[in-house]
């Protein structure tokens, strides 16, 4: 799964921001925002390798919107970028910057996270956990070190997206 967008974390749960939500109640959330919980549970329910890609954790002024509605006293539960989730075994998460910090947009077309994803995902015979370190230099490089890509993983092989023939 590859997600690029706005996300945020409430009660310590993430959620996935489509772009069309408005968020000006707290009951919206469920309504119009997809768990990030959720897509994991479905996706380990088959044993098998999964891979997640979050470059979802942009200044989102949604969640502002929704602090004002849940009052003073709940909106500390509406955390700044996403929180780190618990994955089951055979899963990758790989997050545009570190939990609880906001990634950059960047200055083109996509943000340094995807950009330097898609730079280094064709590279032939790199293992993903390598890849990501790659991506992580190139992001922290393009971002004079305010950016972090972080990853959770559980895998229990290894994996290319271009292994050798």
């Amino acid at each position: 799964l590859f997600y690029s967008g706005h996300g945020m974390q409430v009660d310590g749960k993430n959620y996935l921001v489509p772009i069309d939500a408005k968020l000006e109640q707290p009951s919206s959330l469920g309504n119009e925002a997809i768990d990030v919980g959720t897509i994991l549970a479905d996706m380990e329910a088959v044993k098998r390798t999964n891979l997640i890609f979050l470059d979802a954790c942009r200044d989102n002024p949604l969640s502002r919107t929704l602090a004002r509605s849940v009052g003073a006293t709940r909106s500390s539960a509406i955390g700044q970028g996403l929180a780190h989730p618990s994955s089951g075994v055979g899963t990758l998460i790989a997050f545009a910057t570190d939990p609880g910090n906001v990634a950059l947009d960047g200055t083109g077309r996509n943000s340094p996270f995807t950009s330097a994803l898609l730079r280094h995902i064709r590279t032939p015979n790199q293992e993903i956990e390598s890849m990501l370190k790659a991506v992580r230099v190139d992001v922290m490089k393009m971002t004079q070190d305010k950016q972090v890509p972080w990853d959770n993983s559980s895998l229990t092989a290894d994996f290319y997206f271009r292994a050798a023939n």
